[in-house]
């Protein structure tokens, strides 16, 4: 596949920290999805390309945070990946929803700098929401505390079991 230079550019600007994670940290893997056409002489050329960082269990991270974050739920919780899609970096989004507690639990990742903007909407986004939140602010240098998962209840107790 070709790639133009105007392209090929954009990708370093564009995803210099996808690519910085992926040569750094063994276990990474680097997800391509593109489009491409066939040049009038029949060459395919590479027209528009996205890249995405998952770990070694194929979720996709955006920051050593979220990876951390992926590696302990999957460890023995039962979460949902937030995934940004058409959102900008910039829009709020919970990096997990834990669904093995009693009820769903969002979790958030308060960013490595002091961003009050972004903080001001993360808040605003845990108030206006039904969920249970937990905010992770890596700042303050502590390990994050999840809630507990819910005992998990099976269909046969100890009285149908003596019946």
């Amino acid at each position: 596949f070709y790639l133009n230079d105007g392209l090929y550019k954009r990708i370093s600007k564009v995803f210099d920290q996808e690519l910085a994670f992926f040569h750094e940290n063994e276990g990474i893997h680097l997800l391509v999805v593109s489009t491409f056409l066939l040049s009038s002489s029949g060459n395919p050329s590479v027209d528009t390309i996205s890249l995405m960082t998952v770990d070694r269990n194929w979720l996709p991270f955006e920051n050593i945070h979220e990876m951390e974050l992926n590696e302990r739920l999957s460890a023995d919780r039962h979460f949902i990946k937030g995934m940004r899609y058409n959102l900008k970096k910039k829009d709020v989004i919970a990096s997990a929803l834990l669904t093995d507690t009693d009820e769903p639990t969002a979790i958030y990742i308060q960013p490595d700098q002091e961003d009050e903007p972004y903080i001001e909407q993360m808040n605003s986004v845990i108030e206006s929401s039904e969920l249970n939140s937990v905010v992770w602010d890596v700042n303050s240098g502590q390990v994050l505390q999840l809630p507990p998962a819910a005992e998990k209840k099976t269909k046969w107790t100890n009285k149908n079991a003596n019946s």
